[in-house]
């Protein structure tokens, strides 16, 4: 990671490890203050400690996809190539994430698909694990990616 690349660089198949990043209640609060996203299930310990499913507060899976869908454009445009978040398919949300824990994310191209002359989209397997090695997030990702202009 860390190279600019443009849609052109990218092959099916390729994969990418992310760096891994750790969660914690300030982020959440950060979060909160700019989505109004402030439920009990993310903020009150109290109330969580009451919910056998829960236990403690947890991260919201919102928040989450936004940091897996930085760690893949940090690996594209660290030069300033464009690249747009172009949705999301097959969400799956397998596993809770709480403050303290760690998550990384391995990318597999699945697939690309020309628009114009300035862009690509890559969609991409996603798949998202914590610290202990365990999927918490699986989705397809679809980004829209700056194509090199022609000489």
């Amino acid at each position: 990671m860390g190279a600019t690349r443009y849609y052109e660089d990218f092959s099916i198949g390729d994969t990418e490890l992310s760096r891994s990043r750790q969660l914690d209640a300030s982020d959440i609060r950060l979060f909160g203050a700019c989505s109004s996203l402030n439920h009990r299930i993310h903020t009150d310990a109290l109330y969580c400690a009451g919910l056998e499913e829960l236990g403690e507060p947890v991260v919201p899976y919102s928040l989450l996809l936004n940091v897996i869908d930085a760690f893949f454009a940090q690996s594209v445009s660290p030069d300033g190539v464009p690249t747009f978040h172009y949705g999301y398919d097959k969400v799956e949300y397998r596993k809770l994430v709480y403050p303290g824990d760690s998550i990384y994310t391995k990318f597999e191209i699945v697939e690309k698909t020309e628009k114009n002359e300035n862009f690509g989209v890559l969609t991409l397997h996603a798949t998202t694990y914590n610290q202990r090695g365990e999927i918490v997030i699986f989705h397809v990702d679809k980004l829209y990616v700056g194509r090199r202009r022609a000489a």
